[in-house]
């Protein structure tokens, strides 16, 4: 079964969204995991941060990821760019 991984940077509206994407999906015999960074609670990116290690959840996102065959990203605008939690997740 293809599976589809959906992030979602913002609760509310977007992951209301993200769950009917998903809901969706299964329709279609299509597998889904919907990805909610804010839950994700990495910590903020720095290069001192970095030395000390790659957090977990940065791993286990990456793989997630790594495993999809396709992503949905469910970001609101914010400034002209996405919300701090998903530049944040981007950077790790």
């Amino acid at each position: 079964m293809k599976k589809i991984a959906i992030l979602v940077a913002s609760s509310g509206m977007n992951l209301k969204l993200a769950n009917k994407l998903a809901e969706v999906a299964s329709d279609m015999e299509v597998e889904t995991q919907i990805i909610d960074l804010v839950d994700l609670n990495f910590p903020l990116y720095s290069t001192a941060e970095e030395k000390i290690g790659i957090p977990d959840q940065a791993i286990n996102l990456a793989n997630t990821m790594k495993a999809a065959r396709a992503m949905i990203v469910v970001v609101p605008e914010d400034n002209g760019s996405g919300p701090p939690v998903f530049i944040n997740a981007i950077a790790w």
